[in-house]
């Protein structure tokens, strides 16, 4: 049986065609992206872990059937603690963080590069909790664990906060009792065929755009600038999937406009300002180019989590006689 990992359920709360076409017609992902999310994570909970102390961790980079095997020897041995722990009840599984045992059951934790819990942040817990209740390992408590922004890096305090979310992961966990039969439904089925929504561009574009709705990838109304999410609920509703197709009559924002205003013009909309402006600029001119990163873990002493962090910049100058010299750092 096709695995349901935590994207998947994700992915199929939102649009169950999803589930069934990256099984049936999968698409190449991202994968140096991937990757570079997976390696920053692997850090973070590196970090997390030894702030709690020395515990035994299932290493990610093992296969998803050593992971889950080396997971149950581990409990059977007795471990209170794991940081990685894996979990599968009948295609459906789960990564947890951290889990320690305590007298009335496991409580499991995501650790998270982000200043302040999100909602979205329940989502894993909950599939963990139903996943390892199904295992017949209870869970007593749900907590997430997100970046302390005041904390200076060096050896000090934990730059961890902690907060549980236990209600919230019921909640959450109670749903899949549905869901998980209805995505199991999917998979083994024939194709659900499209239902075009947001959740199509939200909160990145779908890989199956294409198949789903051919065309729309470039003119969608995912590239509108700024425009509110109810903004676009409302043309969806009204059949709308093309920016040309957007009514006068909505309004828009400055820049959204525009773009109407050029996909029905089928020319380049330019701003009335721009001519203006560009004639008050006199020489000499400079032209800056500049890379930042934001850790949420700096490595640097006084470096505070998501600071901008300047780690290259170039300077072009052009004086009045063309003269162009170039400086960088």
């Amino acid at each position: 049986m096709a695995l349901l990992n935590e994207q998947s359920v994700l992915n199929g709360s939102r649009c169950t065609r999803r589930v069934w076409l990256d099984r049936h017609e999968p698409k190449t992902s991202a994968s140096v992206w991937r990757i570079g999310r997976a390696l920053q994570h692997a850090h973070l909970l590196s970090t997390y872990a030894s702030f709690c102390g020395e515990m035994e961790t299932i290493e990610r980079n093992q296969a998803w059937s050593e992971r889950i095997a080396l997971t149950a020897l581990k409990l059977q041995r007795g471990a209170s603690e794991l940081i990685g722990a894996c979990f599968e009840v009948d295609g459906v599984c789960a990564t947890v963080d951290h889990i320690r045992s305590t007298d009335t059951g496991w409580v499991i934790t995501s650790v998270r590069g982000a200043a302040s819990p999100k909602p979205a942040h329940n989502g894993p817990l909950a599939q963990a909790m139903w996943v390892m209740r199904q295992c017949g390992h209870p869970v007593a408590e749900a907590q997430v664990a997100t970046i302390n922004p005041d904390w200076v890096a060096g050896p000090t305090a934990s730059p961890f906060r902690l907060k549980r979310v236990t209600q919230s992961a019921e909640t959450r966990a109670a749903h899949l009792d549905e869901l998980i039969p209805t995505l199991r439904s999917v998979v083994a089925s024939g194709d659900p065929g499209p239902t075009p929504g947001s959740h199509c561009h939200k909160p990145g574009p779908c890989p199956h755009l294409a198949t789903c709705q051919p065309g729309a990838g470039d003119r969608g109304l995912s590239e509108l600038y700024r425009v509110k999410a109810k903004v676009i609920r409302q043309l969806d509703a009204q059949g709308v999937t093309h920016i040309s197709d957007i009514p006068e009559a909505t309004p828009l924002p400055p820049i959204a406009s525009r773009q109407r205003r050029a996909h029905m013009s089928g020319r380049v909309a330019v701003s009335n300002t721009l001519h203006a402006a560009l004639s008050r600029i006199t020489r000499p001119t400079v032209y800056i180019d500049f890379e930042a990163i934001q850790p949420a873990l700096p490595d640097w002493p006084d470096a505070r989590p998501f600071g901008v962090l300047p780690v290259q910049v170039s300077l072009h100058t052009l004086d009045e006689d063309d003269h162009l010299t170039h400086a960088e750092w």
